[in-house]
This record gives structure tokens, sequence and C-alpha cells, in this order.
């Protein structure tokens, strides 16, 4: 079947000219040399290059969350400093008396200031401070007698929360106050704090 002006088509290897094997056979060497580069130097490198990458990705992440952990170890830091600041200012608040002296002390002034008169102060137990070695944790008991329980009720209250205010060493644990079955008269409230001191 003639291709164009007369020229034959020709499939046959055998009838085409040398200088056309050549041709044809040089391409196929180039091509085979082509794939064998690709298979054993760009392919390589390639999947290298990916293995590589999806490593720098995970470094990535485990060096984000190191850093998350370095920040919230250097806060934690940061809040025990101040907590250790606070103890030293509070120890050198604190006066040379023991205690048992000086609490009860503390406690019937920030009373009488709202005129609680008639009250009681008395340790009853002190226990080592696990997590805070050298301090003591004492439990105290505070007896308020009251006159009248609706009238002195606010009172009491503002006693309670300014001796924590003032006192950072003290803290308030419960109150309770006599029901007196039902009787007219005096009625006990009883609170107990406890104090938070170094040996």
């Amino acid at each position: 079947m003639p291709l164009c002006s007369g020229t034959p088509w020709v499939t046959d290897m055998a009838a085409t000219s040398p200088f056309t094997r050549r041709r044809w056979l040089m391409t196929g060497l180039a091509l085979a040399g082509l794939f064998l580069v690709y298979e054993y130097t760009i392919a390589p490198r390639r999947e290298r290059e990916r293995q590589v990458r999806a490593r720098i990705a995970c470094l990535r992440e485990e060096t984000s969350d190191a850093l998350k952990r370095i920040k919230g170890l250097q806060d934690l830091e940061l809040k025990s400093a101040g907590a250790r600041s606070e103890l030293n200012r509070l120890d050198s608040e604190g006066p040379a008396a023991p205690p048992l002296v000086w609490v009860p002390e503390i406690v019937k002034r920030n009373f009488s200031q709202f005129g609680f008169a008639e009250l009681k102060v008395w340790a009853r137990n002190t226990s080592d401070e696990p997590q805070l070695p050298g301090y003591r944790r004492t439990f105290w008991c505070i007896n308020v007698t009251m006159q009248n329980v609706p009238q002195q009720m606010s009172g009491l209250l503002l006693a309670i929360a300014q001796l924590e205010e003032k006192e950072r060493m003290v803290r308030v644990a419960d109150i309770a106050i006599d029901a007196g079955a039902g009787a007219p008269g005096p009625r006990t409230a009883v609170i107990n704090i406890s104090t938070l001191l170094r040996e």
C-alpha cells in the first residue's frame, strides 16, 4: 500500500536500510538506558526523598510535642517558684512565739472586730505535710458564742472571711451552729480551721 508518492509501506526490518535499523537500534538502546537510569537512580532517589520528608514531618510533630511539654514544665517551675516565695514570705511574717500562743491571739483579735468577745480557740491535732517537708498542718477548733443568731450571722461570716483573707496560713474547713433544741438563747458556732506552718 503506497504511503505517499508511490513509496511502499514497509514493516519488515530486513527490508529497511542499515541506517534505519541502526537508528531504531540506537533509539531502543537509548530508551532501555533511560529506563535503567530511572529504575536505578531516579526512582530510588525519589523513594528516599519521600521517606526523608515523612521522617521530617514526624520529627516536626515530635519537636512540637516536646516544646509543649517543656513549656508546661517551665510554667510549673514558675508556679512552684511563686509558691516557694510565698511560703518564705509567710515564714518571715510569722511571730517568733509558738503557734499555740499566737494563733489563738490572732483569731480572738479578728473576731472581736465583729463584736464576738466570747470565744474559745484550741488546737485539736497536728500532722506533717507530706508534700511540703519541714511544714506541719495544725487543726484548730473555734467556739463562738452567738447571743442572737439571725442578727449576728452576717458578722460571723465576715469575721471568717477576713480571717482567711488576712492570715494567709489559715484555711477554714467548715462551720456549724448548734441548733439548741429549739430553745431561745445563745448558740455556739463551731468553726474548724487549719494552719500550715514551718516546724
